[in-house]
């Protein structure tokens, strides 16, 4: 059995029978005689003969001093160089986990900042849920539009139509359903393109044609962009398609001044006496619908259908620029136009703020004095409306009643006048069920409805024997 040794260093070993010279870092091997060989023991190492004790002991001394290396590197150099990278490469990676946490964190404060707590408030007392609110729905109202209101009789129901102007421009004809009492809006459809002036005054009048058996006929009148008057009518409301009237067809239409308001009314004939081409015209009567405008002279004009709307002047007096009007038949005896309207006409014109009654006397209109003899007008109206009473009297003149927005306080507010003739109270409010303020435009019919603008609705009131007292009906759908 051989017995061998391994050194990590280089030793130099004698030739004594099957020894060797091992170069540095092999494994040295070295072989202590035969296996019977006595005097030997395992791990001793065999001195050189050729060596003396001396010789021994300093290559003893030389090998104790040597440093073992690593890639050239002293041992204890390497593992202070290991543990100085090691320390380095832990100090990065902890540096880019801290970074990664920072800015991590850096986003969620920017997204939802701490509250500072300077600024921190205490608790707030919970606020209790409240019921959903109702929704006010915007108007369709253009803001200066007018309004004008007709009623007429079919099959024994009342019915009542409103115009008005809405913000794309065009008129809107509002139906009030006899039975229903609902109000259907519905625009004006022509057979050729019109174009009114946003804010125009709006006229309209119902009548029975001559003749005719339940057909009522509507007639609509507005200023165009071109201050030009136009006329438009129908015999079918609920169709919704109007034909232009002569006025608007005219080669040459009638002009007027620039926000001019009209008034129209149709001055008809019972055909009782409507015998010969003259007849109506010996009553005071014409059959035809009668407007009244403002010239750009600023006088007023006096126009029909039956001498092809050539107009004549109605005074020669000079008014201001927009001046209001209002003009009616005069029919004793009923609350709805019919073709007995044997009677004259009456006109109110507002004049210094004062509002001047005007009768027609057989071929000119006589002024029939001011509402205010004998004290200071209040400031100039916006509008006025007029309508008759239901009157028993067999008088030209019934009971009359006429209305005018009056601005005081800011607040427009209608007053009216009440009375016969040319006999008129003092300006007074109405008593209302429901208030209403801010009045920007009105309109009355002949069955004693009255129609209001204000904050962008339009408002239904009628009124019964006594003016003064008015119940509030409603909405009018636009």
């Amino acid at each position: 059995m051989i017995t061998r040794q391994e050194y990590s260093t280089l030793e130099l070993v004698e030739n004594h029978g099957t020894l060797e010279t091992v170069p540095q870092d092999s494994t040295l091997e070295a072989v202590y005689g035969q296996d019977n060989q006595p005097g030997l023991e395992i791990g001793t190492r065999i001195p050189s003969p050729n060596q003396s004790n001396g010789t021994n002991k300093e290559e003893a001394a030389k090998e104790r001093g040597q440093k073992s290396t690593v890639y050239g590197i002293r041992s204890n150099t390497f593992r202070v160089i290991a543990i100085i990278v090691t320390l380095l490469v832990m100090a990065v990676i902890a540096g880019i986990v801290v970074g990664v946490k920072s800015k991590k964190g850096s986003k969620d404060t920017n997204s939802i900042p701490p509250p500072s707590p300077i600024q921190t408030l205490p608790p707030q007392p919970t606020i209790p849920t409240l019921p959903p609110q109702p929704t006010i729905p915007a108007t369709n109202l253009l803001l200066n539009s007018s309004l004008a209101s007709v009623n007429w009789t079919s099959g024994g129901l009342q019915y009542y139509g409103v115009f008005f102007q809405n913000k794309n421009n065009s008129i809107i004809m509002s139906l009030r359903d006899p039975i229903s009492s609902t109000w259907t809006p519905s625009p004006i459809m022509v057979d050729n393109v019109y174009s009114p002036l946003p804010g125009t005054h709006i006229a309209a009048t119902a009548h029975a044609p001559l003749n005719a058996v339940n057909i009522t006929q509507l007639n609509l009148y507005l200023t165009s962009k071109n201050d030009e008057l136009l006329e438009f009518w129908t015999q079918d409301p609920y169709a919704g398609t109007w034909k232009s009237g002569d006025l608007t067809d005219k080669e040459q239409r009638l002009t007027s001044i620039h926000g001019s308001q009209l008034a129209v009314h149709y001055w008809g004939c019972s055909p009782s006496i409507d015998t010969g081409p003259n007849a109506s015209h010996d009553r005071e009567c014409l059959n035809s619908p009668v407007l009244l405008y403002q010239t750009k002279s600023q006088g007023l004009r006096y126009a029909n259908s039956t001498n092809t709307w050539s107009g004549a002047n109605f005074l020669e007096s000079v008014f201001e620029q927009g001046a209001v009007m209002a003009m009616m038949s005069l029919a004793p005896g009923g609350n709805d136009i019919s073709r007995n309207t044997t009677s004259g006409q009456v006109a109110y014109i507002e004049s210094a703020g004062n509002i001047v009654e005007y009768t027609w006397e057989g071929s000119k209109w006589a002024n029939e004095g001011q509402f205010f003899k004998n004290k200071t007008p209040p400031k100039a109206p916006l509008a006025i409306a007029a309508t008759t009473l239901q009157s028993t009297t067999t008088s030209r003149k019934p009971d009359l009643i006429v209305l005018g927005i009056y601005l005081e306080g800011g607040i427009r507010s209608p007053k009216i006048m009440v009375g016969t003739g040319s006999v008129w109270n003092d300006p007074v409010s109405p008593t209302m069920t429901k208030s209403m303020s801010n009045i920007t435009a009105m309109a009355t019919n002949f069955d004693r409805r009255f129609y209001g603008i204000s904050e962008g609705q339009i408002h239904e009131y009628e009124f019964a024997i006594d003016p003064l007292s008015w119940i509030y009906r409603g909405i009018v759908s636009i």
